[in-house]
C-alpha cells in the first residue's frame, strides 16, 4: 500500500533480510504473524520517515545509540558511502532499549488485558504465541521480534542484539523495483545484511543427515558487538574480513570498521579509510544540475585544484569539498563547445574556453574571478580545445583550431589582461578537429580524414598534409627514441602512426574498441611509449608498430566492459608508466605497466559509469585520482603514497590540452640486433586460422621468415619488415596447414 518493495527472494519466496525488517517472510510471520519487527533503515527512508547521518571521509570513533532511547544530539543512524551507488546502514537495533521487558495488549472476552514478559519464554517466542489469546492491540517495542539468540544464549536469561549493518545497492533497487525483484540474486542485493559470523545465510537450504531440509534465520551472531562467539567473527569488518568491506562489484571500499563495542544502548566502533597505497580523499554529489562533460585539475602554487565543466557551468573545488560553483554563464563563455585549458599560476588558475565565437580567459583567485574575452571574426567560428603552446611569465601563447579550416596563434598577457591574435594560417578546407603542439616549433592537426604538420612560427618553412584511412577522432604525439615525432591517429577504422611528419601506417589488428580515446605511455623503459586504449572487455597495449605490449592485452577476472580513456603514472616508483582504467560498473583498475597484472590494492570502486575522463594529479607528495560519475557524484582517492612520473593525466592528455608525452626512457633497451628469445609464434597452440610470428630487430630491416616440419620439408616463406628497437609481427594464415 506505501509503495513498499519485497525484500525476500520473490522468485523461490525465501527469505534475504530474515527478521531484521518488515517486507520479508521471516519478519512478516514472526510471532506467528501476531506482531512483526519495525522496520528496516532503508524502508524508513524510503517512505521518508528518517534521515542517517552521514558520515564525511576521515577516520573517527563512532558512537551509535538505540534510537527508542536515543535524547537530541545522538546518532541512531548512520550512512557510509562505498561509492556513487553503494553505502552501508549502520543501526543499534535493540529488542528492549527501554529495558521495561515486553508489554503486550490484546481484547479477549470483551476485556482489555496487558501482559509483560520479561524474557523469552517457550510459549511466549518469535516461533510460539500459546500464552497470548483474543485480539492483540499493541506492543510497546515491535523489535521484541528480532533475532536475539546466539549460540550461548539461554531461554533463563533476556539477550539483546549489537550493531546492524546494512549493505543498500541504489543502482540494483532502481533496476529491480518495478519487477519487485530487489532482492532475489543473493550475490548481489539492493538490501543486504551484513551477517557478522562470516556465512551469508539467511534464506539458505540446508538438508540434514535425515533428510530434512531447514532455511537459514537470522541470529544474534549476525550483529556487530565485542563478545560474538562466532567462529569467523574477528571484530573487524574491513577488505580481507569475512565479510569484507568489497562493493557488490568487487572493489575494495577502502573501509575499515574495527572494535565494536560489547552490546549497549549506546554502542561505538572506530572508522578507518584506506589501504597500504590507498587512501579515500573525498566522496560527495556535486548537485544534479552539473550533466559533467570534462573534468581538469591543476596546482595553482598552493594546492590542487579540480573544475568540472558541462557546456553551461563550471564548478570548482579542492580534493575534499567544493569552493566555489560559477553557476551559468559566470567565468567563462556560456557556451563551452570543447574542454577548456586550464593552468596555474601565481596562487591563481587560468581557464582558458571557448565557445563558437568568443575565447575567454578567466582567472581565478580564491572565490573571485576576473575575465577578459576575444571575438573571433563573424564569417569564423572556434573548433576545438585551446592548447598551451608556451608560457613565460605573464605570457601565454596558445593555440585553437577554427571552423573555417584556420589554425589561430594567440598571445594572452594575464597582467595587462589583453588577448592579442598574432597569426593565422588556413590548413585545412574542412573543419579543424584537434591540434596537438608538441615544441614552440611544432603543431600538428587533424581534420576529417587528414593530418597536417608544419613548424611554428615559420609557417612556411616546412608543411605535410597525409591522407588517413578514416575519419579522425583524435590526435597524440610523441619522440621517438631516434630523434623523430611520432604522431598517433584514432581514425572511424584504424589507428593510424605517421613517423618524421611522412610515412603513415595504418594498424587494422585491433578490435573494435567504440571509438574509445587512446594514450600513450612509457610502459617498458625500452625506448618508446606504447599506444594504451580501452576496448571492450580488454585493456590493449601496444608498440609504434602496431604489435601487443608484452603481458597485454589485460581482461579483469569478472570479464567487465572497459570504458572511457586510460590513464597514466608511475605508482610503484620504477619510473616506467602503471595504467589506471575504469569499467562500466564503476571498478577502477590499475595496471602495472611491466607486468601487465594488477596492482596490490585495486581494484576500487566509483559505483557508476564515469561522467568524463577521470584526472590523475599530486598532492602532498602522492599521486591522486578523481573522477565525476554519471550521478555527479565526486570521489578521489590517494592511489600511491608517492608522486609518481606523470604520463597521460587526463583528457588531451593533460590540463594544458597538448596531448603529447616527451620520449621515453631506455633503461632496458636491447641493442642485441636478433635475440632469439624473442622470436616465437602466438597464439600457440593454434586454434582458429591465424598465429603471429613475433621476432625484434634493433635496426630497421627486411625479414623473411621460413618454416620447416619436423621431417625439413619446406611449409611456408613469410617476408616482411622489421622497424628497429621494436617488436615486430608477421600474421601467419594456417587454415590450410595440418
Amino acid at each position: 500500500h506505501l509503495g513498499l518493495p519485497d525484500l525476500f527472494d520473490t522468485n523461490t519466496g525465501l527469505s534475504a533480510i530474515g527478521r531484521f525488517g518488515l517486507m520479508d517472510g521471516q519478519a512478516m510471520f514472526t510471532f506467528q504473524g501476531i506482531f512483526p519487527p519495525e522496520m528496516s533503515p532503508w524502508e524508513k527512508m524510503f517512505l521518508g520517515w528518517e534521515t542517517p547521518i552521514e558520515l564525511p571521509v576521515r577516520n573517527r570513533s563512532v558512537n551509535i545509540t538505540a534510537r527508542h532511547v536515543a535524547e537530541l544530539g545522538d546518532t541512531s543512524l548512520i550512512k557510509i558511502p562505498i561509492n556513487s551507488t553503494e553505502y552501508y546502514l549502520i543501526e543499534n537495533r535493540k529488542r528492549d532499549a527501554k529495558k521495561d521487558g515486553s508489554t503486550v495488549t490484546y481484547k479477549t472476552n470483551g476485556q482489555i488485558i496487558s501482559k509483560y514478559f520479561d524474557r523469552d519464554y517457550p510459549t511466549y517466542v518469535y516461533y510460539d504465541v500459546d500464552t497470548l489469546q483474543g485480539v492483540i492491540l499493541d506492543v510497546d517495542e515491535y523489535d521484541w521480534a528480532v533475532p536475539g539468540e546466539d549460540r550461548n544464549s539461554k531461554m533463563e536469561n533476556f539477550v539483546d542484539v549489537g550493531l546492524v549493518i546494512w549493505h543498500i545497492d541504489e543502482k540494483v533497487i532502481s533496476e529491480k523495483y518495478e519487477s519487485n525483484t530487489i532482492n532475489n540474486d543473493k550475490f548481489n542485493r539492493g538490501v543486504a545484511i551484513v551477517e557478522a559470523d562470516g556465512v551469508q545465510d539467511i534464506g539458505e537450504q540446508f538438508q540434514t543427515i535425515f533428510g530434512d531440509v531447514i532455511i537459514g534465520e537470522g541470529t544474534k551472531e549476525d550483529t556487530w558487538y565485542q563478545p560474538n562467539p562466532s567462529e569467523l567473527y574477528t571484530n573487524e569488518f574491513g577488505v580481507n574480513t569475512k565479510p569484507s568491506t568489497m562493493s557488490n562489484s568487487g572493489a575494495n571500499s577502502l573501509i575499515t570498521m574495527s572494535d565494536f563495542s560489547d552490546i549497549g544502548n549506546t554502542m561505538s566502533f572506530n572508522l578507518s579509510y584506506g589501504s597500504e597505497n590507498i587512501e579515500l580523499i573525498a566522496n560527495y554529489n556535486l548537485g544534479n544540475h552539473l550533466n559533467a562533460r570534462w573534468l581538469s585539475s591543476v596546482n595553482n602554487g598552493d594546492e590542487v585544484v579540480h573544475f568540472a565543466f558541462s557546456v553551461s557551468r563550471v564548478v570548482k573545488f579542492n580534493s575534499g569539498g567544493i569552493i566555489y560553483d560559477s553557476g551559468p554563464g559566470r567565468a567563462t563563455s556560456k557556451v563551452i563547445i570543447n574542454k577548456p585549458l586550464l593552468i596555474g599560476f601565481n596562487g591563481k588558475e587560468i581557464l582558458i574556453s571557448t565557445n563558437n565565437t568568443d575565447l575567454t580567459v578567466a582567472i581565478f583567485q580564491g572565490p573571485f574571478i576576473d575575465s577578459i574575452k576575444n571575438s573571433i571574426d563573424n564569417n569564423d567560428s572556434y573548433s576545438t580545445s585551446p592548447v598551451l603552446l608556451s608560457q613565460k611569465n605573464n605570457i601565454l601563447e596558445i593555440l585553437i583550431g577554427s571552423n573555417n579550416g584556420n589554425i589561430l596563434k594567440y598571445s594572452v598577457n594575464l597582467l595587462l589582461k589583453t588577448i592579442s591574435l598574432i597569426e593565422s594560417k588556413q590548413v585545412f578546407d574542412q573543419p579543424v578537429v584537434q591540434i596537438a603542439s608538441i615544441t614552440e616549433s611544432n603543431y600538428s592537426a587533424i581534420s576529417e580524414n587528414l593530418f597536417y604538420t608544419t613548424i611554428w612560427p615559420t609557417i612556411f618553412l616546412s608543411k605535410t598534409i597525409v591522407k588517413l584511412g578514416g575519419n579522425a577522432l583524435q590526435l597524440a604525439m610523441t619522440n621517438s627514441k631516434d630523434g623523430f615525432i611520432t604522431s598517433t591517429i584514432l581514425t572511424t577504422n584504424n589507428i593510424s602512426i605517421i613517423r618524421d611528419f611522412d610515412s603513415i601506417e595504418e594498424i587494422n589488428n585491433y578490435s573494435d574498441s567504440g571509438n574509445f580515446p587512446l594514450a600513450l605511455s612509457d610502459l617498458k623503459n625500452d625506448g618508446e611509449n606504447y599506444i594504451i586504449q580501452n576496448d571492450g572487455k580488454y585493456l590493449n597495449a601496444m608498440n609504434l608498430a602496431g604489435v601487443l605490449a608484452n603481458d597485454f592485452p589485460f581482461q579483469d577476472e569478472f570479464n567487465s566492459t572497459f570504458y572511457s580513456s586510460p590513464l597514466s603514472v608511475d605508482l610503484n616508483n620504477d619510473e616506467v608508466g602503471d595504467v589506471v582504467t575504469f569499467t562500466e560498473n564503476g571498478k577502477i583498475i590499475a595496471i602495472d605497466g611491466k607486468t601487465g597484472k594488477m596492482i596490490d590494492g585495486f581494484p576500487i570502486s566509483s559505483g557508476g559509469k564515469v561522467a568524463t575522463v577521470p584526472v590523475i594529479f599530486s598532492e602532498n607528495g602522492k599521486t591522486g585520482l578523481c573522477l565525476v560519475t554519471e550521478e555527479n557524484q565526486f570521489m578521489s582517492w590517494y592511489i600511491s603514497q608517492t608522486d609518481g612520473k606523470k604520463f597521460w593525466t587526463e583528457e588531451n592528455g593533460n590540463s594544458a590540452n597538448t596531448s603529447f608525452v616527451a620520449q621515453a626512457s631506455d633503461a632496458d633497451v636491447i641493442t642485441e640486433y636478433f635475440p632469439l628469445s624473442k622470436a616465437y609464434n602466438w597464439p600457440n597452440p593454434v586454434y582458429e586460422s591465424t598465429t603471429n610470428i613475433r621476432y625484434y630487430v634493433s635496426e630497421n630491416s627486411d625479414v623473411e621468415v621460413t618454416i620447416f616440419d619436423l621431417a625439413g620439408d619446406l611449409v611456408a616463406k613469410l617476408s616482411g619488415k622489421g622497424l628497429g628497437g621494436f617488436d615486430n609481427e608477421i600474421v601467419w594464415n594456417v587454415s590450410n596447414i595440418q
